[in-house]
């Protein structure tokens, strides 16, 4: 569909002018990256400051180094890597973070949230790469916030991803890891203010249709 001129919230269908959609801009939500209080995970995000994107994009990737560094991946964002593809460990990242694998924790497939961090951190979602199921740990869905819970404080090793309410609602028990664009910038962390201004890198709008 493309956007009329004059009525810019009106979209006309491509293929069959006789059709048409209003989309309409009601808000704008964040994801927060969150770690269990007193996790490897938390200790390690907490040395390095927060996390670059470049380094969110290796943590949930499929695909292996070189083929990230063919789709603009920079392969610095790692400070101690073990160029062994199989694992993504703590240590990776910096040699004071634990050597133990990542496990990848997050909301189920399909919803809104994991669309939309799939599509924000894997620049090549449109070409194959996707949230892995092969790692020692696979990605493991929670089929809501109850479970997400659970399953994350059950796992100190673990990272996963929530809306920001979801966060706001439980930071007795977790923290949000800052993030920066690019290497060498400011980390950012999750707030009202920075996902409203869009500073936050993990900020998207929500549509009525």
């Amino acid at each position: 569909a493309v956007p009329r001129a004059d009525t810019p919230f009106v979209y006309d269908c491509l293929g069959d002018n006789s059709m048409s959609a209003v989309q309409i801009e009601v808000g704008i939500d964040g994801i927060a990256v969150i770690l269990s209080v007193g996790s490897v995970g938390e200790q390690c995000v907490r040395l390095l400051g927060g996390l670059t994107m470049d380094q969110l994009r290796w943590i949930y990737s499929s695909y292996d180094d070189n083929k990230l560094e063919e789709t603009g991946w920079d392969p610095a964002c790692l400070a101690n890597s073990d160029l062994d593809p199989n694992t993504h460990l703590w240590s990776e990242l910096d040699a004071r973070c634990a050597d133990e694998e990542i496990e990848l924790v997050g909301v189920k497939r399909g919803e809104g949230t994991f669309t939309g961090l799939w599509k924000a951190v894997l620049p090549e979602h449109d070409n194959g790469e996707v949230i892995p199921d092969n790692r020692p740990s696979p990605y493991i869905e929670a089929y809501g916030a109850d479970a997400l819970q659970y399953l994350v404080t059950g796992r100190p090793n673990a990272i996963a991803f929530a809306g920001y309410h979801f966060y706001v609602a439980t930071q007795d028990v977790f923290w949000a890891a800052p993030l920066a664009r690019a290497p060498g910038g400011q980390f950012v962390a999750p707030t009202e203010a920075t996902i409203g201004d869009r500073t936050y890198p993990l900020s998207r709008s929500m549509f009525i249709v």
